[in-house]
């Protein structure tokens, strides 16, 4: 499946990895995890599904480390965009909306 956001397209699934033509990818992973990569950094979010919601999930920004090539805010801005091309909620805590 391909989805299109613009200057941004994205390949895959929810449940696989969802490729961006920026070149990163994020995936969910069993029970509490959000693994986002790209060619410098490859990072596990906390995170835990939303009861109200199967498609959505709430990343824990603080288990994004602040060392990485990108800074912490573009991270969750691609993981954020990941999700909306599947149509999917992501929310944040602390809120980074």
């Amino acid at each position: 499946m391909s989805v299109d956001l613009g200057n941004e397209k994205f390949r895959g699934t929810f449940t696989g990895w969802k490729v961006s033509s920026l070149g990163y990818r994020v995936k969910t992973l069993p029970r509490s995890r959000v693994l986002y990569r790209d060619q410098w950094d490859r990072v596990e979010i906390d995170a835990e599904m939303l009861v109200h919601n199967p498609y959505g999930f709430v990343i824990f920004t603080d288990s994004i480390p602040t060392n990485l090539h990108h800074p912490r805010a573009e991270i969750i801005d691609r993981v954020r965009r990941s999700f909306d091309a599947d149509g999917a909620v992501l929310e944040t805590v602390p809120d980074e909306s």
